[in-house]
């Protein structure tokens, strides 16, 4: 999964993060985008994200419309990689891979817990069967 970090240039507003939880997954000005940035310099229509046949995301800019990767104009469809820069009108926007959590392990702890009691108690009836022989 990957999500988009938005901080705008003039640094006037604080950062914002969305998930990418849908593709294509649209951004713009406009009240149907997915992810609505009003922000100088932002279309209604700017672009869209979607994946390519390997699963790796892409970015497609408006034809008409200007978009810079890592400082660098794109025409159309570039592959994004996590840490790439997409910087729209007065917008940076950073593509970043969600970070990992870790499972909720309190069954597994538990169940450990009852057979280390399990292995210790059955030592203990050795023992006493044994020294009581």
């Amino acid at each position: 999964m990957f999500q988009l970090v938005r901080t705008d240039i003039g640094q006037t507003r604080p950062a914002e993060t969305v998930v990418l939880d849908k593709w294509p997954f649209t951004i713009g000005r406009n009240s149907e985008a997915d992810w609505i940035l009003e922000f100088p310099g932002v279309w209604e229509s700017h672009g869209f994200f979607q994946l390519d046949e390997s699963g790796r995301p892409q970015f497609k800019c408006r034809d008409d419309a200007s978009c810079l990767l890592n400082d660098q104009p794109i025409d159309s469809t570039s592959t994004l990689k996590s840490g790439d820069i997409l910087k729209i009108g007065s917008v940076a926007i950073r593509l970043d891979l969600l970070p990992i959590g870790q499972r909720n392990a309190l069954f597994r702890e538990a169940l450990l817990a009852c057979l280390a009691i399990l292995f210790v108690a059955s030592q203990f009836y050795f023992i006493y069967r044994f020294l009581s022989e």
